[in-house]
This record gives structure tokens, sequence and C-alpha cells, in this order.
């Protein structure tokens, strides 16, 4: 008989705080219920130590055992379908703050690869690295100083460019598969504050927009060359709006918007929230 799954959504933090990080191993602690279908608002990285489990992310199944990794990214659906008596695992569990701030930091290809690539397979010593950096963090939240939010955002681009390193090697067959996905990324990252229509990258490709945003929308998880377009010119606009000494005006501008109101427009489109509320709620 099929199990039968409900679904809902999870609020994975009771910090009302936008810069929240929580270290726990305590397999029991996880932020979803079994069987359940849940939108999980904030990011999890979960390390299985011992047993095995199986999670559905956004329709796609990921079977974890000792010594692998998996990333879990804001408003991803996910269900545990299988769990063993045995299973023990740590994880890290941190807020929408600290995505956005690593995600920003990153080069875009980091983004094609952590979209494609949830799920890590490691050895024994980059689980023990992984344990010391879990230990780092615990301390360096409990002592709480004047740069604690700059230190986490450090350990975690650690963490984030040790688990690229260890397996990009396996994979770089992908990058020669998905060379236009890949290309459009550079290009992106080159002409961002230039343009932001598919067209002006298609053109670039020498493909037509349609087969941009197929080939896009093929190789990275279902969202379209202007979907992505959107969402890095969203992580770039929120870079700089962190910077209060920049006037907003001038970020307008810096991105090609010919007036306030529709630079104004787009961000609310876009987050929900207008740029000086966006400002105030990260202070």
């Amino acid at each position: 008989m099929d199990k039968q799954i409900n679904s809902r959504q999870c609020n994975t933090a009771n910090n009302s705080n936008t810069k929240y990080i929580s270290i726990n191993t305590d397999c029991e602690s996880l932020p979803f219920t079994f069987n359940y279908a849940e939108i999980i608002k904030d990011s999890i990285l979960i390390a299985c130590t011992k047993g095995e489990t199986e999670i559905v992310i956004d329709n796609i199944t990921y079977h974890m055992n000792s010594e692998s990794v998996l990333l879990v990214f804001p408003y991803q659906q996910l269900t545990v379908t299988y769990k063993s008596n045995d299973f023990r695992c740590m994880f890290l569990l941190y807020s929408n703050y600290f995505h956005e701030t690593i995600m920003a930091d990153l080069p875009y290809f980091f983004l094609i690869y952590y979209q494609q690539n949830l799920i890590y397979k490691l050895n024994k010593s980059l689980i023990g690295q992984l344990k010391l950096y879990f230990s780092i963090l615990e301390t360096k939240i409990k002592n709480n100083n004047l740069y604690t939010n700059q230190i986490i955002t450090h350990m975690l681009h650690i963490i984030y460019y040790d688990l690229f390193n260890f397996s990009h090697p396996q994979n770089s067959i992908e990058y020669k598969n998905n060379k236009i996905a890949y290309d459009f990324f550079n290009l992106l990252k080159k002409h961002l504050h230039e343009s932001k229509s598919v067209s002006f990258y298609a053109e670039k490709l020498c493909i037509t927009p349609k087969h941009l945003n197929r080939v896009v929308k093929d190789n990275m998880r279902n969202k379209s060359a202007k979907e992505w377009i959107d969402f890095i010119l969203v992580i770039e606009i929120k870079k700089s709006l962190r910077d209060k000494k920049i006037r907003i005006k001038e970020i307008a501008e810096s991105f090609g918007f010919s007036s306030q109101f529709l630079f104004f427009q787009y961000f609310k489109k876009n987050t929900s929230l207008s740029p000086n509320e966006y400002r105030k709620s990260i202070e």
C-alpha cells in the first residue's frame, strides 16, 4: 500500500530575527515530520553519520547513508519517506539572510552547481573536518561578539567551497554537457548591470531566446533564463542595499532602471518588500 503523504508549510525557526543559525546533533530536532510534504523556509545542511534515510526534494529522491551530506535551500518542498532506526545525523540550520549573503559572494557557476547537486558522498576525513567546522561555529555563536555574523558567513563559505572542491572533479563532465547554461551565467555576471533581457543574452550566445530558455530550464532545476536573471539580479540588488552608504537612487541607476518607481516596483514584485523595508529588515 502506498504511504499517504500530507502537506504543510514549515516554519523552521522560532527566532523572529532574520540572522539566526543553529547547530544540532539530535536527529529528532530536524525541522520536518516523517511523511509530510513541507516547504522549508530556511537552509539546512544535513550530514548523515550513521544509518540511512530517503528524502524527496522537489520531486527528486535522495538516498542518504553514512558520510553523505544533503543541502536543502529556502522554499524547497521536502518529504522524508524513509528513515532507518539507527539513523544519526548532525545538521546546520541557518536563515535566509545567511543563505543570501553566502550566495551573493559565491561565483555564479556555484549557483548552477549547487542547484544541480544537493547530495554529496564524502569520506571520513571530510566528515571529520565538517564536525570541526560545526564545533567552531557553535563556539562562535555562543561567544556572540561584534563580528559574529561575519565569522558565521565566512565559515559557511568554507563549508561550501570544501563541498565543491571535493565533488567537482567527479562531475566536471556536467559542465561540458551544460555549456550553454554555463556560458549564460558567465555572460550574466559580466552584463547584469547592462541588460535584464533574455534576448540580449541569447544574441550573445548566437541562439534564439526560446532555445536559451529551454536549455537553461532543462539543466537548471526547471528555472527559465528569465527566472535566473531575476533571481541573480535580486541577489545583487540586496547585496547593494546592505551597504547603507549607497543611496537607493544610485542603486536603481546602477542596475539600469530608468526610474526609482520602476526599481521599487520590480524589487517589491520579486521580494514582497520595498527596498527601504528590506534595509530595515536586516538591521
